[in-house]
């Protein structure tokens, strides 16, 4: 073999090693698209609200299974507060549960942080 072809094959070698070096440092760089970056940013947003309010109980549409998972509120309170409801309407104010029979204000200051209106 002539040292030309020699040559010529030895910098497409050098070619092709270069080009796959700079390949996989892309493939491997963390690089987030435009649509990735607002996606990534909407899914941290919406965790914070979902933290902080989807899981509270909102005690003016909660069935009784619901209002049941609260600190203190058994089948009784839990219908008692779906009878109040009924009859007063919606609770204006998360307070307002306690004049709901059967829920003191030692039980309101348990659940005052995980439920809603």
């Amino acid at each position: 073999m002539s040292s030309k072809k020699y040559e010529l094959i030895l910098i497409a070698l050098a070619f092709l090693i270069s080009a796959g070096i700079v390949l996989y440092q892309v493939a491997e760089s963390p690089q987030m698209s435009p649509v990735t970056t607002v996606k990534a940013e909407y899914e941290t947003v919406s965790d914070e609200y979902n933290e902080t309010n989807a899981q509270k109980v909102n005690i003016n549409s909660a069935g009784r299974e619901l209002l049941m998972s609260l600190y203190g509120i058994g089948e009784d309170r839990a219908q008692a507060i779906i009878d109040y409801r009924s009859n007063n309407g919606s609770f204006r104010d998360i307070s307002e549960i306690m004049e709901v029979e059967g829920i003191s204000e030692k039980v309101y200051e348990q659940i005052k942080d995980d439920i809603t209106v």
